[in-house]
């Protein structure tokens, strides 16, 4: 089916990917009074083709961590939170990212990219990145994220994260085929 993936090449490749960086790690702000406004395209489903059609604009604190995020973009389509999923720089190959960021807190696979552990603003560094979001690895949603623009929040105001723009009716997680 496909190529098996060494977890420890991929760690590997991913240091040398951040250390290749402009923007160090360190110098990254997760400013806390500030929303990333980011465009979530469904792709392809299920022999569907949504040709980019299918879209949310979500609003969202930059200090948040990426487990949130994944929450937000899934109920934004409508979708349950019932399976394993990750973040990737590669939007066409997942298994061959040099960034990523993954739910497992294991030691042993060494690298720091956890989604419990990395805000939005570390992983969307600068306006106009995208990831890909891969959510359930047996059916392999896709969603590509894109960081449209970060904004500053004056006073005080509660952060949360919602859906500012909408289009496209979200596919059935679970479609029934025999229908």
């Amino acid at each position: 089916m496909g190529k098996l993936i060494n977890i420890k090449d991929i760690a590997a490749q991913k240091q040398i990917a951040i250390k290749k960086k402009s923007i160090p790690k360190s110098a990254i702000e997760s400013n806390s009074k500030s929303l990333s406004m980011l465009k979530v395209t469904i792709s392809d489903f299920l022999g569907v083709k949504s040709n980019g059609q299918i879209y949310r604009v979500i609003s969202i604190p930059t200090s948040y961590k990426l487990d949130k995020l994944a929450l937000a973009v899934l109920d934004s389509f409508d979708f349950e939170m019932d399976h394993m999923y990750g973040f990737y720089d590669n939007l066409n190959n997942w298994s061959r990212s040099e960034e990523f960021y993954i739910m497992e807190e294991d030691d042993a696979y060494d690298f720091t990219g956890y989604v419990t552990k990395t805000t939005i603003g570390e992983a969307f560094e600068v306006p106009k990145k995208k990831m890909l979001f891969l959510f359930d690895y047996g059916d392999e949603w896709r969603f590509s994220i894109e960081l449209q623009r970060v904004e500053l929040i004056e006073g005080k105001t509660k952060l949360a994260a919602k859906v500012i723009e909408s289009k496209g009716e979200a596919p059935e997680q679970y479609p029934d085929f025999e229908a």
